[in-house]
């Protein structure tokens, strides 16, 4: 990875050198199919397939083999690629033992991207309805609900995420979202403020505190409270 980031003509030689040696490599494989892929020409495109496709010769690809051929495909675009990304995913997520949440992710996004909102939100459903959700997930699907304007639901999740990482400047970020949606921008800076102050007093690097100020100045603007922001700034 480090040869790749600061050489990538020589990681790439290096990658099919070692290709050559170890052909059965999965991980080596996939890092150049990806490789390739990032670099956008037809030939290239080509070729990144192809080293996805190799170990399907003999055998059934690998869920890893096919999560980045999918990842790769909706890169790429177009209404074929994408159309063959979403069926990928549909297959690793029907699978329990084989699907991740990044499945689900990319797929509720394949989705809503095609208005497809309701498919859309039984992936995030999926995650957030478990146990002990992740809360990256839950952040994810309450912004999808506000997005399109989902606000009784999007309260319902919001409270379980607000109940999982209290004084969470993401969290806190949605809540001015919906309490603006509501007519109720009274309301945010007496949540936002509080919560900044405790943040603020766990910080010892200006630079955390510059970029703290930065993320409570754009918070407020985002809903048009342009004296507090101003006060952040």
């Amino acid at each position: 990875a480090f040869l790749l980031r600061g050489d990538p003509v020589e990681g790439e030689k290096a990658l099919r050198r070692l290709l050559e040696m170890a052909p059965q490599s999965g991980a080596a494989r996939r890092t150049l199919a990806a490789v390739l892929a990032a670099r956008g020409g037809e030939q290239q495109w080509a070729e990144a397939q192809r080293l996805l496709e190799e170990s399907g010769a003999d055998r059934n690809l690998s869920s890893l083999d096919r999560r980045l051929q999918a990842v790769l495909l909706a890169r790429r675009g177009g209404e074929d690629n994408v159309k063959k990304a979403r069926q990928i995913l549909v297959e690793l997520v029907a699978d329990p033992k084989k699907a991740v949440a990044a499945d689900r992710l990319l797929l509720a996004r394949l989705y809503e991207a095609e208005g497809q909102l309701r498919a859309a939100r039984q992936q995030y459903i999926a995650l957030v309805s478990r146990t002990d959700p992740d809360v990256s997930h839950l952040a994810l699907y309450v912004d999808l609900l506000l997005r399109h304007e989902a606000y009784q639901e999007a309260d319902r999740w919001l409270k379980r995420l607000e109940q999982a990482a209290p004084d969470n400047l993401g969290a806190v970020g949605l809540r001015v979202r919906w309490l603006d949606a509501q007519d109720r921008t009274s309301e945010i800076e007496s949540l936002v403020e509080p919560v900044v102050k405790k943040l603020l007093g766990k910080l010892e690097e200006d630079d955390q505190k510059a970029q703290l100020f930065l993320s409570v100045g754009n918070l407020y603007s985002r809903v048009k409270l342009y004296p507090p922001a101003g006060d952040w700034y």
